[in-house]
C-alpha cells in the first residue's frame, strides 16, 4: 500500500501577503538588530498576521500542520493565545531565531549567547503550545576571520546548550543544513558531524530540500542523513536557493518522496514555500494544499 504523506505549512509562506509595515519592520531591518523589539504599535500587526494565517490554514483541511517563525519582536503571550484557542491543525514546530545578530558560529559571545537565548524561549514556547520540535540553524550569512574548525566548535557547543533546554521542555532539537557558502552547515557532512557530537537522542536534522545543491543530490542526501532526518522543509530550486513550490524548479519530487519513504518517514512534509503571490491568506492556501495534493498523486501516494 502507498505511503501516505502529510502537509504542513510554514508560517513564512503569508510573507507576501502580510501587511507592508510589519514586513518593512521585519524585513531587512529587524535583521540588522534582532534584538531590539518592536514598538507597542508594531505587535498588534504580527498578532494580526498570525490570526490570518490560523484562519486560511483552518480552511484547507488537507494542512494538518503549521510551523511558526519564532520572535523575539512579538507579543508572544498574545499569539500563544491565538494559537490555543483557534487552530483545526497541530502546532508542528516552532522555527528558532536566526541571522547575523543570533548566530551560533560566530566570534562574538554576545551574539552566540543571543541565539542561545532564542533557541531557549523557541523550546518554552513549543512546549507551550505543544509543538514537537524546534527548528534551528548552524550558522549565518556572515564572515569572519576564524578558522572553520572553530566556528564549528562554537555551534556545537551552543547548540549542545540548547539541547538541554530542548530536553528539559520535551521536545526535539533538529538542526538545518544551510544554503550560503559562508555559512557552517552548508554540507551534510558538516551537518551530521554536529548533530554527531552534541549526542543526544531528542537531536535530529531538519532537512531542507532547497538548502542542499545541485537539485539531482537530494534524494541521496536524504539516504545518507536517514534517521538523523525529523522534520522535513520542501520547496523547488533551480541549483540555486530559491523556495518555489514543488514542480517550478528542477526537483525530482518522485525521486525525493521515494527516498523519504524508504526511510519510513512519517512526519510532515513543510512547505516552507515563496508561494505565488496572492491576494489574501486564503488564495496562498488553497494555492499550497491544491500544490501538495497534485504533488503527491503525481508522485504514486497518498495524502488525506
Amino acid at each position: 500500500m502507498a505511503r501516505t504523506f502529510h502537509l504542513g505549512l510554514s508560517s513564512s509562506a503569508f510573507c507576501s501577503v502580510a501587511d507592508p509595515e510589519l514586513m518593512a519592520n521585519i524585513y531587512p531591518e529587524r535583521k540588522k538588530q534582532p534584538a531590539i523589539p518592536m514598538i507597542p504599535e508594531e505587535k498588534p500587526l504580527a498578532t494580526d498576521f498570525i490570526r490570518k494565517s490560523v484562519a486560511a490554514v483552518n480552511e484547507q483541511p488537507v494542512i494538518e500542520y503549521f510551523e511558526l517563525y519564532h520572535s523575539f519582536c512579538w507579543d508572544n503571550d498574545a499569539i500563544i493565545k491565538v494559537l490555543e484557542e483557534e487552530p483545526k491543525f497541530k502546532i508542528w514546530s516552532i522555527h528558532s531565531n536566526y541571522g547575523k545578530y543570533s548566530d551560533p558560529s560566530s566570534p562574538i559571545q554576545e551574539v552566540r549567547d543571543f541565539a542561545l537565548r532564542g533557541y531557549r524561549d523557541a523550546a518554552a514556547t513549543a512546549k507551550e503550545l505543544g509543538a514537537s520540535l524546534i527548528v534551528v540553524h548552524t550558522g549565518a550569512n556572515a564572515v569572519y576571520d576564524v578558522p572553520r574548525s572553530k566556528r564549528v566548535d562554537y555551534v556545537v557547543d551552543t547548540l549542545t546548550r540548547a539541547a538541554e533546554e530542548a530536553a528539559k521542555q520535551g521536545v526535539i532539537m533538529a538542526v538545518e543544513p544551510l544554503p550560503k557558502r559562508v555559512e557552517i552547515g552548508n554540507r551534510l557532512d558538516e551537518v551530521m558531524e554536529i548533530i554527531d557530537r552534541i549526542d543526544a537522542e531528542h537531536v535530529g536534522m531538519n532537512f531542507d530540500t532547497n538548502h542542499l545543491f545541485p537539485p539531482s543530490t537530494i534524494p541521496g542526501h536524504i539516504k545518507t542523513a536517514g534517521k538523523m532526518i525529523k522534520n522535513v522543509h520542501i520547496s523547488d530550486d533551480d541549483g540555486d536557493e530559491r523556495h518555489w513550490m514543488p514542480g517550478t524548479g528542477d526537483m525530482d519530487w518522485k525521486a525525493v518522496l521515494d527516498a523519504l519513504d524508504e526511510l519510513n518517514y512519517k512526519n510532515p512534509l513543510i512547505y516552507e514555500t515563496r508561494a505565488e503571490v496572492k491576494e489574501t491568506y486564503s488564495e496562498t492556501t488553497k494555492n499550497v494544499a491544491d500544490n501538495f495534493v497534485s504533488l503527491i498523486e503525481s508522485c504514486g501516494y497518498n495524502h488525506i
